[in-house]
C-alpha cells in the first residue's frame, strides 16, 4: 500500500506545486479580490431599504396603529439588519 500512497502523494505534489498552477491560482484570487463586490452593493441597498421600512413602521407605531403585528414587523427588520450591518461594516472599505 505505501508504495500506491507514495505514487498518489508524488502526482500531487508535481501538479499542486507547480509553479504554473501557482500563479494562475494567484493571479485569480488577486483578480477576484480587485473586483467590485457586488454582494456587498446588495447588502448596502437592503440595508437602505430596512432604514426606510423601519422608519416607516417606527411611524406607524406611533400614529396608534395595530401595536402587535407592527412591532412583530419592526422587530423582524431589525433582526435583518443586525445580520447585514456586521458584513456591510467589515467590508466598507473594499
Amino acid at each position: 500500500m505505501m508504495p500506491a500512497n507514495d505514487a498518489v502523494l508524488d502526482s500531487l505534489e508535481q501538479s499542486l506545486f507547480n509553479p504554473q498552477v501557482l500563479r494562475a491560482a494567484v493571479t485569480g484570487a488577486v483578480a477576484e479580490l480587485a473586483q467590485p463586490a457586488d454582494g456587498l452593493n446588495s447588502i448596502h441597498a437592503e440595508l437602505s431599504s430596512l432604514t426606510i421600512e423601519i422608519d416607516r413602521l417606527t411611524s406607524a407605531i406611533a400614529a396608534g396603529g395595530s401595536l402587535e403585528s407592527l412591532m412583530a414587523a419592526l422587530q423582524a427588520r431589525e433582526h435583518v439588519g443586525a445580520i447585514c450591518e456586521p458584513t456591510a461594516t467589515t467590508n466598507r472599505g473594499r
